[in-house]
């Protein structure tokens, strides 16, 4: 599943590419004023969408105690985004439209709700890291 998400992400990249014109992701005009995102170069709103899929991780805790991290429900959305829930985090979630912490070298750690999920917010360096290894 992740190869077939990685492809079609490589794919929307790749159209991007071919016209200023192309239609932008819907949460991208979330994330960014129609003006922005209208003079924004193609390759930084493909790092944008890259980023996107490939900036974060949900996994399951395996009966740790995931009590120690911040409670990714309690993250403040960006404005005009919804707050957080647990169904949140189904396939249309984009960590970008939330204040989480994204830090340089480590990456930061969420549990989501009560649940035995935990969000993995990967480093600036990661990201770009997975980001160049996937095309």
């Amino acid at each position: 599943m992740k190869k077939a998400l990685l492809f079609t992400t490589l794919s929307f990249l790749t159209l991007i590419s071919f016209g200023q014109d192309q239609a932008r992701p819907e949460w991208l005009t979330q994330l960014f004023a129609e003006t922005v995102l209208a003079e924004m170069p193609n390759e930084k709103v493909a790092y944008y969408i890259a980023a996107d899929e490939l900036g974060y991780a949900i996994s399951a805790g395996n009966g740790k105690d995931l009590s120690v991290y911040p409670n990714a429900l309690d993250i403040a959305p960006k404005e005009g985004v919804e707050a957080l829930t647990e169904a949140s985090f189904d396939e249309d979630f984009h960590y970008q439209l939330y204040r989480f912490s994204q830090k340089n070298d480590e990456s930061t750690y969420y549990r989501i709700g009560d649940s035995d999920l935990l969000l993995t917010i990967y480093s600036v360096k990661l990201t770009q890291k997975r980001i160049n290894d996937a095309q």
